[in-house]
């Protein structure tokens, strides 16, 4: 049975990434599911893990936004036309997001990529053209170049089970196999990926020494022979590129997950991989329902048509049945703006801006007048805890109550809105600052700087107009267990956190 009768026969949920990659480029899929609902599906699957990745190249959230929907644009076009990923969506696209960085760092005409990247993409090889230097340094990098050689099965249960540590339900369901299946899987490739990273490396062993220790390398981390390895030594003790590679293998064989995103994209911040393994946090951020929650046919034409620009809008307050934790929707920003409630607010006090320092946050009394018209809470979709501005000038969460501290006002201005405490009359603010991490203040409304403004997305995300970053909680790994009392920083998109998204409530009555 052809993919496309069984995509008649089933929802596109159901199908493999493979099933997908073929709907795509069998000329008679125009007369099956349109090309919009097949992208809509991968864009869901992987939307979440690619813009994560492409924000560590970038200074802010839009220009990432930009940057993972021309890596989706770029996929599309090399699928159709008969190349591109077939079981291997997740490494090709993240690839492809640093193939579009270093282009766009190369051409000067994008200025918002980070520090970081550009001072990486700086140490790439010289060449006039960028795609040559991008292959020089993937030539360079014998993982990769063991990596690619694997059948494409092999590549992605490395990539899903090991790097991302998604759960082997989850993968089986993507490779079309069954979950008991998936920790055999894992071992044939991961021993293909050993003995095909010795091939890579006796293909340019500089002579015959090198050949002969080369055959002895991978033995050696198996079953070491004590004679044996007293010459091995002598040798890799003498030879850089031989003790390189036997480095590698021992990582290859203990350490996987951590080496694999460093050969394969050569850009890899360290903390993404990292924390992700160590945190159990799952690039493929997605539970399958809250990703496709927001992903449509029009989700997926924005991002090829590099649409990203966001829009301030009131979200609806949700139903008072919803749970704390609920995940909101990864959906894409909402693309024309709702009105924002008129403020029926208290006078703004003539007061400097109140700078934060870390430091045990003042409860404001659990006693209020009744709150104003118009006012909301600010819920944690993570820990399902409130935004609170405390008289001492901390901005923290804290439990949910009526208390003033915890009801907030939005404020149209140019550009987003101000967000103003109902009880220090006071507005969210940066600070000035730009460093991910740093606390976020009180300040001044009426000065009115643009570290106030905010924009507001459909999918609970709040992104600061002077410095790209994300409105959210200091502790955001859930396995640092934020909690009552934790301060409100700015911060990048790590992996789409529940920490970075909020949920308007009417205040409890």
């Amino acid at each position: 049975m052809s993919v496309l009768t069984t995509a008649f026969r089933t929802d596109l949920t159901d199908l493999t990434d493979a099933e997908l990659a073929r709907l795509l480029r069998e000329p008679a899929a125009a007369a099956g599911p349109a090309v919009p609902d097949v992208m809509g599906e991968v864009f869901a699957r992987h939307h979440a893990a690619v813009l994560a990745y492409a924000r560590t190249c970038c200074r802010d959230a839009a220009t990432a936004h930009d940057l993972a929907s021309e890596a989706f644009a770029r996929t599309y076009r090399s699928v159709t036309a008969g190349g591109g990923p077939e079981h291997a969506w997740r490494p090709y696209l993240l690839t492809c997001v640093r193939h579009t960085a270093v282009d766009w760092a190369r051409d000067g005409a994008r200025t918002r990529l980070s520090d970081d990247f550009e001072a990486w993409a700086d140490t790439l090889p010289a060449a006039q053209d960028v795609e040559a230097a991008v292959l020089a340094a993937e030539e360079g990098s014998l993982v990769l170049r063991a990596y690619r050689s694997l059948p494409e099965r092999w590549q992605a249960v490395l990539w899903h089970a090991l790097v991302e540590h998604e759960p082997a339900a989850a993968t089986a369901r993507r490779l079309g196999i069954t979950a008991r299946g998936i920790g055999s899987l894992v071992a044939r490739a991961r021993e293909g990926l050993r003995e095909a990273y010795l091939r890579t490396h006796l293909d340019q062993a500089a002579g015959e020494e090198c050949r002969h220790f080369g055959t002895l390398l991978a033995a050696s981390i198996r079953r070491p022979d004590k004679r044996a390895a007293r010459d091995l030594d002598r040798h890799l003790r003498s030879c850089a590129d031989c003790a390189r590679a036997e480095r590698d293998l021992r990582d290859l064989n203990g350490r996987l997950g951590a080496i694999l995103p460093a050969g394969i994209l050569l850009w890899s911040p360290h903390t993404l991989w990292s924390s992700a393994a160590g945190h159990g946090i799952h690039l493929a951020a997605a539970k399958a329902g809250v990703a496709r929650a927001g992903t449509t046919k029009a989700a997926w034409a924005t991002a090829v048509a590099g649409a990203t620009a966001l829009a301030v809008v009131a979200l609806a307050p949700p139903s008072e049945h919803t749970p704390a934790q609920a995940d909101p929707p990864a959906a894409a920003p909402i693309q024309a703006p709702l009105e924002v409630p008129a403020s029926q607010d208290l006078p703004t006090p003539a007061q400097p801006p109140v700078t934060v320092t870390p430091s045990v946050s003042v409860i404001p009394s659990a006693t209020a007048a009744t709150p104003p018209p118009g006012s909301r809470t600010m819920v944690n979709g993570m820990t399902g805890l409130c935004a609170q501005a405390d008289p001492g000038g901390a901005l923290t969460q804290h439990a949910c109550n009526r208390t003033a501290g915890q009801t907030w006002i939005l404020l149209p201005v140019t550009g987003g809105a101000q967000i103003k405490n109902t009880g220090t009359g006071r507005c969210v603010g940066t600070g000035g600052s730009t460093t991910d991490g740093a606390p976020l203040v009180q300040e001044n409304c009426a000065n009115g700087g643009k570290d106030q403004v905010w924009t507001l997305c459909d999918n609970g995300m709040v992104i600061n107009a002077a410095s790209g970053l994300l409105f959210g909680l200091k502790h955001w790994p859930a396995a640092d267990h934020p909690g009552p009392g934790d301060q409100l920083t700015q911060s990048q998109n790590y992996y789409d956190s529940q920490a970075f998204r909020w949920q308007q409530r009417p205040p409890k009555a």
